[in-house]
């Protein structure tokens, strides 16, 4: 899905975050979010998002209140020709990227899982 994004990526380590990064947000978006948890998400996650954080009603939402976030409000659907990246950006454990229609997400990852995220892929939750 995301052909030729990793070129210019300085080193192996920045690589493989992206890497973690980008295949995550692949099964976000096709709702598969327990795989996605399972595989790329450590168990002492931290979602910093304001918006998990007032739906959830949880002031730290973790690894369980994100994943029932997500699996309870699921991501829009895919827009024509599908989602795209529009930027990103990597150095270090932190990776910022910005997508057609879902804004920007940043993550920190280490030891081969997403330690944190500051999400902006969903719209506000409906009243």
């Amino acid at each position: 899905m995301w052909k030729n994004v990793l070129a210019g990526v300085e080193s192996s380590a920045e690589s493989a975050n992206m890497r973690i990064v980008l295949e995550w947000e692949d099964l976000i978006l096709k709702h598969e979010y327990n795989q996605a948890f399972q595989l790329y998400v450590s168990p002492s996650f931290v979602e910093h998002s304001p918006l998990v954080r007032a739906w959830m009603k949880v002031n730290r939402p973790g690894y369980k209140e994100t994943l029932a976030f997500f699996a309870t409000y699921n991501c829009r659907p895919a827009p024509d020709g599908g989602w795209l990246i529009q930027g990103l950006m990597v150095a270090d454990d932190d990776i910022v990227i910005e997508m057609n229609g879902l804004g920007e997400d940043a993550f920190r990852v280490a030891n081969g899982k997403i330690q944190e995220q500051w999400v902006g892929a969903v719209s506000p939750p409906p009243t």
